[in-house]
């Protein structure tokens, strides 16, 4: 789950305003507040505050839904030191990684929507059947038990 209370952590941090970040998304203060309060926003409006941000996108997810600590990246900025170039290799090394946590984590939210999806169906079902339980009690036709009571 995106945490977007980070936003605002990481704004403090680096000395950026909300008023800034939100100009440079494009929408006002008041719909960034929003974004942090709801802890909601677009995938657009999440790529566009990382990059104003200087981080991955996957600093606004975390490990678990019950974990407040962002995932960790080599782009965080004090990950690299100020002024270091890195090669090709280390940038690969890098992106790689990130690709690799990236990946842990949506298998891990497509796990959790498999589930929701069960128990949707389930509940569905559990639905259908109360319905048509509810319709044919009202009809005198439910189904009897063994002993030969409407049940």
């Amino acid at each position: 789950m995106a945490n977007m209370k980070l936003i605002k952590q990481i704004a403090v941090n680096k000395k950026i305003t909300i008023r800034k970040i939100a100009q440079e998304v494009g929408i006002t203060e008041q719909g960034l507040q929003s974004i942090i309060r709801n802890n909601t926003t677009t995938t657009d409006n999440l790529e566009k505050i990382s990059k104003v941000l200087n981080v991955p996108i996957s600093t606004f997810f975390t490990e678990n839904e019950n974990s407040n600590i962002p995932i960790e990246t080599e782009f965080s900025t004090n990950k690299i030191p100020p002024g270091k170039s890195l090669s090709n290799d280390e940038r690969i090394d890098i992106l790689l990684s990130q690709n690799d946590r990236l990946i842990t984590v949506l298998e891990k939210h497509s796990q959790t929507i498999n589930t929701n999806s069960n128990t949707i169906n389930n509940l569905s079902g559990t639905i259908n059947n109360l319905s048509y339980l509810s319709q044919n009690e009202t009809r005198g036709q439910l189904p009897k038990n063994v002993s030969g009571e409407a049940s």
